[in-house]
């Protein structure tokens, strides 16, 4: 895996940071982002504290009912109102940009009006079962979803405006003004229908802030033919999406073959979850921020920042998740039976899988906003149908008691979505993979990239404190690398060369080249090999680092990104491209790889020549059978390298 520019040219060039991706972040905590953030803590928090003294005051056989009825709504906020809030945002930012919009005031009765029946519907089929016969759930169920469908109008339209600050504020005086009403009504007349009715009215408290006031230069942009499309793929997905979490306990109460233990287990699932979902609350309330920039990359038609907005927040929700897990075996049980008392405890076990869950979720709501900035809903709802069969056949297959059977399926579905949404992130792009195989490779690169990551996460770290500790200078080394078709991209490793390395032995190296021509692919070919020999400027780590092509490892970044495949010609340095011929120049038709088959074939042995013949190969008989090969040879290949 080693090559001239990587391993002789760490001092040659530097590194590029992203201005743009940087400038959309610092927009964003200029402009009344973090009092969103703040008023959406806030919301969580509340939310939490009404649960928390329904379950106290009511017991968890009283607080069933409100449990069941806060599940269904938040699955109907999730699914029906979420996306007209978010289609707001879209159709505002599109409208103020210029741009055409595909939302029409039709989507929005219609979705309303539906989950309103549904809610209805529901309550109305499951009476004796979960709300305990009593009829006025069906009227207090209809009055929550119409306020909150006028809720999620308002927000909309302050975030689709800029108003920021005013979707924060009017998103924590709502959640707070319910627990007030919730502490006085519990004072008064400590019942379950008590409770049910607060959480219908705070979501009035928006009119207070004009949200559908019209400003005095309002462009109109006129919906195009396909906007109930764009909603019922969006709709579609966010059924699917929301269901894993917020079904749970409904499941897990449905699945339960002692009907006396059905109240306790829906409680005991649904406070889990209902804790776990904090940074799944957090997402949702700031998914109109992220929206509303990601839709304006899309008017500019920067389609490389989208990519790598998406791949982010990928790897970020994969790194994050067993973190939660832990997080959430240790601290969840203890919390819970703090906050709700000891009969709604739920196992350890229960605890980390609701609390990882509910972190892929979070970075699932973030990664399907650029699906949504694109339009491409309907991807998204083919992500999530994917996610839909994973997590049903992992209940058909697991067994055990309920609420862990509930809480594992919920897990390994929120992962195949969180995966499956990324492929469709990268598929909506106009320059997405053009043949089975360009498709079928990008995915493993992202799946294994990102396996690889964080299996390998600990290594690294410790291999970055080695090169620390063994000479001054920074741990990583990025250098511009020449990538598919021709464009550069930057490169990252571990330093291996003493800091401000002199170019001086690099420049002698490629000038013995240019005295023999241009590159050509030659499987004999003469001339000197890729490696400097006896290099002076490698340290002592960097040698051991080369030995077995270690210091390669930070290009996984690289390939999670889309820089750089798994398997694929190394990436070479701009100087080093000038001097191949057009044959050799072929290589850059592909993606450059993490390791490719001149490395397998020949590595730092090889000369100049012999690696382009080797690349040459590669390109012209690329397959899935041949990237396997290529990558079950690598390990011994890396092993069997000089330092």
């Amino acid at each position: 895996m080693g090559e001239n520019g990587a391993r002789n040219g760490e001092a040659v060039i530097g590194g590029a940071n992203d201005d743009s991706t940087r400038g959309v972040a610092s927009r964003i905590v200029r402009d009344g982002t973090p009092v969103m953030a703040v008023g959406s803590l806030v919301a969580g928090l509340a939310a939490y504290a009404f649960q928390a003294l329904g379950g106290r005051a009511l017991g968890d056989s009283g607080f069933a009912p409100v449990a069941a009825l806060l599940s269904v709504h938040s699955l109907i906020l999730a699914v029906l109102l979420t996306p007209v809030e978010l289609l707001t945002v879209r159709r505002l930012t599109l409208a103020r940009g210029g741009a055409p919009d595909e939302h029409d005031r039709r989507s929005i009765t219609v979705t309303s009006t539906a989950a309103i029946l549904l809610m209805v519907a529901f309550v109305a089929a499951t009476l004796g079962r979960f709300f305990t016969g009593k009829p006025e759930y069906v009227w207090i169920g209809a009055a929550v979803v119409a306020t909150h469908a006028l809720f999620a109008l308002g927000r909309g339209s302050l975030a689709g405006r800029g108003r920021y600050v005013a979707y924060g504020a009017v998103s924590a005086l709502a959640a707070v003004l319910r627990v007030a009403l919730a502490a006085v009504w519990l004072a008064l007349a400590p019942t379950d229908l008590s409770l049910a009715w607060t959480v219908a009215l705070p979501p009035l408290i928006i009119l207070l802030w004009l949200p559908f006031r019209r400003p005095p230069e309002r462009v109109k942009v006129p919906p195009r033919a396909g906007s109930g499309a764009l909603m019922a793929g969006f709709v579609l997905a966010g059924a699917i999406s929301q269901a894993f979490v917020l079904v749970g306990p409904l499941v897990a109460g449905a699945i339960v073959t002692d009907p006396a233990a059905v109240a306790r287990v829906v409680s005991t699932v649904f406070v889990a979850f209902s804790l776990a979902r904090a940074p799944l609350l957090l997402a949702q309330n700031l998914a109109a921020r992220l929206l509303a920039g990601l839709t304006k990359l899309v008017a500019r038609n920067a389609h490389g920042e989208l990519r790598s907005w998406s791949r982010r927040l990928g790897l970020v929700g994969l790194i994050i998740t067993p973190v939660a897990f832990l997080a959430g075996e240790w601290v969840g049980p203890r919390l819970i039976e703090l906050l709700f008392g000891a009969s709604f405890r739920p196992s350890p076990l229960v605890a980390g899988l609701a609390m990882a869950a509910c972190a892929l979720a979070a970075a699932s709501v973030f990664l399907d906003q650029v699906l949504i900035a694109l339009g491409a809903t309907g991807k998204l709802a083919g992500a999530w149908t994917v996610a839909l069969t994973v997590g049903g056949l992992s209940l058909w297959l697991l067994d055990g008691p309920a609420d862990v059977r509930v809480s594992a399926a919920v897990l390994g579905g929120e992962l195949a979505a969180l995966i499956a949404v990324l492929i469709a992130a990268e598929l909506a792009h106009p320059e997405s993979p053009d043949s089975g195989y360009d498709l079928v490779k990008r995915a493993m690169d992202m799946v294994g990239g990102l396996v690889l990551v964080i299996i390998l996460l600990p290594f690294q770290l410790l291999l970055g404190l080695m090169v620390r500790i063994d000479s001054p200078g920074p741990i990583l080394f990025r250098q511009t690398r020449v990538g598919k078709n021709d464009r550069p991209f930057t490169m990252t490793k571990f330093r291996t060369m003493v800091a401000g390395a002199d170019d001086a032995p690099l420049l002698r190296h490629l000038a013995t080249m240019v005295e023999s021509g241009y590159i050509r692919p030659d499987r004999a070919a003469a001339g000197p090999h890729l490696w400097i020999d006896d290099d002076p400027r490698v340290t002592r780590m960097g040698r051991f680092l080369r030995r077995g092509s270690l210091d390669e490892l930070p290009n996984l970044w690289n390939v999670v990104r889309g820089h750089m495949s798994l398997v694929g010609p190394r990436p070479l340095v701009p100087a080093e491209v000038e001097l191949l011929d057009p044959e050799a120049r072929v290589r850059h038709k592909v993606r450059p790889g993490l390791t490719g088959l001149a490395q397998v074939m020949g590595g730092s042995d090889s000369t100049f020549g012999e690696r382009a013949y080797w690349d040459l190969e590669y390109v012209t008989k690329r397959s899935l059978l041949l990237d396997l090969r290529i990558l079950l040879k690598t390990p011994l290949a890396a092993v069997r390298r000089p330092g």
